[in-house]
């Protein structure tokens, strides 16, 4: 018999007999041994645990083996929680809110969450040990509307006896943020903290956030919380900070203050001038869909969201901008994951979203984003960078013997992706899709869908990669797109997946806030896949069309260098839409050959 924890370690062999040790057992029959636990032995391991039994043949010949489950319960005692209210409630308030009890040595033993309010005190048993309690709590105002939010919690309680623990948010204070020398008001505060055990397993988190007119009010509140004596511990303090005034802001601080040694009692975070100079910068550009929207009635809008994530993986930052368009120049601060998305509206019931996966920036790095510049149009996603949504697609890659293709559908930029695919509703019911495969000429496949897997042999060859997206049922702009990718390719070796030598053109168009040309140079940017050769682009071509392609003209492009070619496009009269095709090809037989149709349009005006 062989004993074990729940964590895999061995227990004292002689905790656990078997008798008899030896059994005669007639071919056919059947026979009886009796496994018998020491409690003595095990009372001071209490938890899960297995015993495996196994039997064996006089030679030493596996025979069988029989696990057994068993629990050997430890001491218990009462611990009791109570918790006071925030300082100065209002007349008409209701708090309330709750802790997770976490035995942090066993998870196992106990984890629990329990709902907890002021005046209500909540009394459990739980077994001996040493514990993780933590949680929130949330004040409601029903005569304003507006609540408030504390994180609460001791992390590290030995629970060895009877045991009360209070938490006195009376003297709790609200977390608020100052940027030296820029005038700034709160979109978002939050407090959040994260604990893992000893062992690497993670025990628990918790967070207290408030946006808009709450965080505005410093709705946040922190009381004193210390770090665990054992195990890793991470807290932080998290805000989103605007212009003052309801107008768009010009500037967006999104900050975090690390709290790796507790949670003082004032949480509040001053962005020095030196902690400025760290900070990360980006220039964004925010641009509006031109289309009518059928929601609202006006211009399509434009949303902006960002995340920020813990190394561990939590949010610690969760920020919007309803209704952006032009330019803002965003700070975040460095060490952190962050995740950056838009949202237009005005084609669907909801907003399409736009996305990136996360991105990590040095400190004092700048960089420069551009959301929801047209034209928007299917294309292939490998970028290596991680992401937490379930909408990325899987980079296209085969195998020796399947292509697998997985392309976004309606997309601003390389590299981002949408929730467009299988989503149901209209875009799924009204927009036409054709994806087919030929491989040396020969079709070998078709799927009415953006996303397929076609059966191929192992031979190198040369593969044709055709996509045909029709929305013109839903859009007035990239109402029609067709994308055809050409590259070798030959199985990889053994049974794993290859890459495919895909390339891509990323658009950077002379266009306003509006969409609407506003004159200058078109950049064209040839994009390569990851993981494999690099190929020197070797041409460009460029044609634009004024009748939705009945007619196409040429347009001269000059070479700017790193895959970057640059070209002057004609200007359309009021209204009028542009319609583009580019062709560009590597050095290892690679091709990409796209056309949109009505990429962007003149405005009103020309």
């Amino acid at each position: 018999v062989a004993l074990r924890n729940h964590a895999g370690k061995p227990v004292p062999s002689d905790a656990g007999t078997v008798s008899p040790q030896h059994l005669i057992v007639a071919p056919g029959g059947t026979g009886r041994a009796t496994l018998r636990l020491d409690p003595v032995r095990l009372a001071a391991r209490p938890g899960l645990h297995t015993a495996v039994v196994t039997a064996r043949t006089p030679d030493g010949r596996f025979v069988a083996s029989t696990p057994v489950a068993f629990f050997v319960a430890p001491p218990s005692h009462e611990l009791t929680l109570r918790v006071t209210p925030l300082p100065d409630p209002g007349p008409e308030t209701d708090q309330w809110g709750g802790v997770r009890v976490v035995n942090i040595e066993d998870p196992s033993l106990y984890d629990v969450f329990h709902n907890l309010s002021p005046n209500e005190p909540v009394t459990i048993t739980v077994p001996a040990g040493r514990y993780s309690i933590g949680g929130y709590q949330i004040e409601d105002d029903y005569a304003t509307g507006r609540y408030r939010t504390a994180l609460i919690g001791d992390l590290d309680v030995i629970v060895d006896r009877d045991t009360t623990m209070v938490t006195d948010l009376s003297q709790a204070t609200p977390v608020r943020a100052t940027v030296d020398g820029v005038p700034a008001e709160a979109a978002q505060v939050g407090m959040s903290y994260e604990q893992i055990a000893p062992n690497g397993r993670w025990i628990s988190e918790s967070f207290a956030f408030a946006w808009g007119e709450d965080a505005r009010a410093w709705g946040v509140y922190a009381v004193p919380i210390a770090k665990p004596e054992i195990g890793e511990f991470d807290a932080y303090a998290s805000f989103s900070l605007r212009a003052p005034g309801g107008g768009a802001s010009p500037y967006v601080y999104d900050v975090v203050r690390a709290l790796p040694d507790g949670v003082p009692a004032d949480a509040s975070y001053q962005v020095t001038a030196a902690e400025q100079a760290r900070l990360v910068r980006i220039d964004q550009r925010f641009h509006r869909l031109d289309l009518s929207d059928p929601i609202s009635g006006g211009h399509s809008t434009t949303d902006h969201r960002r995340y920020g994530w813990s190394k561990h993986g939590s949010v610690v930052l969760e920020a919007w901008t309803d209704n952006v368009i032009g330019d803002r120049v965003d700070y975040l601060s460095p060490g952190y994951a962050w995740t950056d998305e838009a949202f237009y509206h005005g084609v669907l019931d909801y907003g399409v979203v736009t996305q990136e996966p996360n991105r990590r920036y040095a400190p004092g790095s700048r960089h420069t984003k551009v959301w929801v510049r047209q034209p928007l149009r299917p294309d292939w996603y490998d970028d290596p960078a991680p992401s937490f949504s379930a909408c990325a697609p899987q980079p296209s890659h085969r195998s020796r013997g399947n292509l697998r293709v997985r392309l976004a559908e309606f997309v601003d930029q390389h590299q981002r992706f949408d929730c467009l695919t299988d989503w149901p509703g209209p875009w799924t019911e009204l927009v036409t899709r054709e994806l087919s495969l030929y491989r040396d000429g020969k079709l070998i496949g078709k799927r009415n869908a953006s996303a397929g897997d076609f059966t191929i042999p192992p031979q190198a060859g040369t593969y044709r990669l055709v996509y045909d997206q029709d929305a013109s049922a839903l859009v007035p702009v990239s109402t029609r797109v067709s994308t055809a990718w050409t590259f070798r390719s030959a199985a990889p070796r053994g049974t794993g997946t290859a890459p495919l030598p895909l390339l891509s053109v990323d658009y950077a168009l002379p266009l306003d806030d509006e969409n609407h040309p506003a004159g200058g140079t078109a950049t064209f940017t040839v994009r390569q896949a990851h993981g494999v050769a690099a190929q020197s682009i070797t041409g460009f071509r460029l044609w634009t069309s004024l009748d939705d392609g009945a007619t196409w003209q040429a347009v001269p492009v000059r070479a700017a260098g790193a895959g970057r070619f640059t070209a002057d496009l004609p200007q359309p009269v009021a209204g009028q839409a542009v319609s583009l095709r580019v062709v560009a090809t590597g050095s290892a037989g690679s091709k990409v050959e796209q056309t949109i149709i009505r990429a962007y349009r003149a405005g009103a005006t020309g």
